[in-house]
């Protein structure tokens, strides 16, 4: 068995990530969310699921987090794609405070390696596209 990361995000108290096992019969992955929260009387979270390919747990993220916002740490270049097809939509439909704006762009940028831009219009909604 080989275990490789594939995705990883982390924030304030905890992180998200997505680990693949890799056996002969076939590829597993592990969503592993972990989270402590000294404010809430130790809170602690520690979810860990196994599934057999890469867009369901990452179809978890994509719907309950905000991932564009944190750090992400680790993209495996096998599903780098997959989820920049996902970032637009994601951010389009996001309500990204203006003075975070562009800590997402560098946050992308070091991450995914894209540049992306943005417009700000009527009632400070935000577009994104991603720059060629």
């Amino acid at each position: 068995m080989e275990e490789e990361p594939v995705f990883k995000i982390s924030g304030e108290g905890g992180g998200i990530t997505i680990t693949r096992l890799r056996f002969s019969s076939g590829d597993k992955f592990i969503y592993h969310h972990s989270e402590f929260d000294p404010n809430e009387e130790g809170l602690v979270v520690n979810i860990r699921e196994e599934y057999d390919n890469f867009e369901i747990p990452f179809g978890i993220i994509d719907e309950k987090y905000p991932w564009p916002e944190l750090y992400i740490s680790t993209i495996h270049s096998d599903y780098k794609n997959y989820v920049i097809e996902r970032l637009i939509p994601k951010l389009n439909n996001s309500h990204i405070p203006i003075d975070w704006l562009n800590h997402v762009k560098r946050n992308v940028k070091e991450s995914l390696g894209i540049q992306l831009n943005y417009t700000v219009g009527k009632n400070e909604k935000v577009s994104w596209v991603i720059e060629n």
